[in-house]
């Protein structure tokens, strides 16, 4: 079950959890940035497109030190290099998205793996493709690997994947598992 969050109180609640996990204390739905997409000669705007885009733009780098993108100048150097961690990757493909007015797309933090106590650990993307039986059908952009797809999978047949939250660029919040 998926539960949106409408009280700041929580939201600021999660924000201190996810800062003593490494974290930056921010608002998620503020790494979203407006970027000229043409600089780069990024011409892809179908969730899939981005994603596929993405996996085989960028090169997964494990960063020491964990820095997020904090605006549009960080974007364009790893833009520029071309590697790229989980949360950087991910939010590259929101900040594309976003930029093409798209705001189905929202960037999710959760924990990658099944091991007991892990705390979170992965950011990634997340499509909003529709909604069935009252909750919304969402699809995993997961891009740090290379692989192109011919579809997103469903996020729930993602069995590695364990989704905490995720918002949009318009700061609308979702509690998953809740």
């Amino acid at each position: 079950m998926i539960q949106a969050i409408t009280d700041n109180m929580k939201k600021d609640r999660f924000i201190v959890n996810m800062m003593l996990a490494g974290v930056p204390p921010r608002y998620l739905h503020s790494y979203f940035y407006l970027l000229n997409l043409g600089r780069y000669g990024i011409e892809v705007s179908d969730p899939l497109d981005i994603r596929n885009w993405a996996a085989d733009y960028f090169q997964y780098t494990l960063e020491e030190g964990d820095q997020w993108p904090q605006n549009t100048e960080d974007v364009h150097r790893y833009l520029k290099t071309k590697k790229c961690d989980c949360e950087d990757i991910a939010i590259i493909e929101a900040s594309v998205a976003y930029s093409q007015d798209n705001h189905h797309v929202r960037l999710a933090l959760g924990v990658l793996g099944d091991e007991p106590g892990l705390s979170p650990n992965h950011a990634y993307c997340i499509y909003e493709d529709g909604i069935k039986n009252n909750e919304p059908v969402l699809r995993l952009m997961e891009a740090t690997g290379d692989n192109i797809l011919t579809e997103l999978p469903l996020l729930e047949k993602c069995e590695r994947h364990h989704t905490l939250i995720s918002c949009n660029a318009r700061g609308n919040y979702w509690l998953h598992g809740a």
